[in-house]
């Protein structure tokens, strides 16, 4: 374990010394930084986002996401201990198994695909652990529907911009092997069977919001309250329906192409 935090804190320390700004690099390898295929650097936003929701829960109304009788250090503590584990331990088997085919998960060269250890199970390993174990662990520790919002955005960063850039480069670097992964039955993140899963609480959440509107509009429940139903629908919403939406689409780009 302590192996891969060193390996972490390199990666990121090596992207501060190269400061913001993305330098060149092969036609085997993306590039990092302002102007690069990848605009910000993952891990940046990782140590960011929790920072800007534990500002705006210091000047905003109070919205937190325990209940009373659970509000306390120790389990706030344990819980974020227990998620940072398993999220190294998640990276830790995602540098094992990138190692066996030449490359590393710091954006580095690539000339093949990883389909064993973890990418058996999933196409991101690391950024499934981090969008689902690791945030879970934030947000619990900043008990606060705000950091709960601001993490949530790092779905958002990761779908729409990183996964999309890092599937479409393989498929062009790799080519058919590459393709014939993603068609396959491992998801990109999770199991369908969890996302639905998902959608069933969020379609619950939305019903309890329609409710929880009509009240805040009748003067049955404060501006504090109502900001709490929507953050969490909010949440709740791009947990669910983004990375379906992009696995959705990426799935209908690869049979078009496949036809063409």
């Amino acid at each position: 374990m302590a192996d891969t935090v060193a390996w972490v804190a390199r990666a990121t320390k090596i992207r501060f010394e190269a400061g913001f700004m993305a330098t060149s690099t092969g036609e085997d390898q993306l590039s990092v930084g302002i102007g690069g295929d990848i605009p910000v650097f993952p891990p940046f936003l990782v140590v960011t986002l929790p920072l800007i929701g534990l500002f705006f829960k210091a000047i905003l109304p109070r919205c937190p996401v325990l209940p009373t009788a659970l509000d306390t250090k120790t389990v706030r503590a344990s819980t974020f201990v227990v998620s940072f584990i398993t999220f190294v331990l998640v990276v830790k088997n995602t540098e094992l198994a990138l190692a066996d085919v030449g490359t590393s998960a710091d954006f580095a060269a690539v000339s093949s695909v990883a389909t064993t250890g973890v990418f058996a199970y999933t196409r991101n390993p690391i950024y499934t652990a981090g969008m689902t174990v690791l945030n879970t662990g934030i947000i619990v520790a900043g008990n606060s529907l705000y950091v709960a919002f601001a993490v949530s955005l790092l779905v958002f960063y990761l779908t729409l911009i990183v996964v999309p850039v890092e599937e479409a480069f393989l498929s062009n670097r790799i080519g058919s092997s590459y393709i014939q992964y993603i068609e396959s039955s491992v998801p990109r993140y999770l199991p369908n069977t969890f996302l639905w899963a998902v959608g069933v609480l969020l379609a619950i959440h939305l019903v309890e919001f329609a409710v929880k509107f009509k009240d805040f509009r009748a003067g049955k429940i404060g501006e504090g309250g109502m900001l709490k139903h929507f953050l969490m629908t909010f949440v709740w919403g791009i947990v669910y329906w983004k990375p379906l939406e992009a696995e959705e689409t990426m799935k209908e780009k690869m049979k078009k192409k496949k036809k063409k």
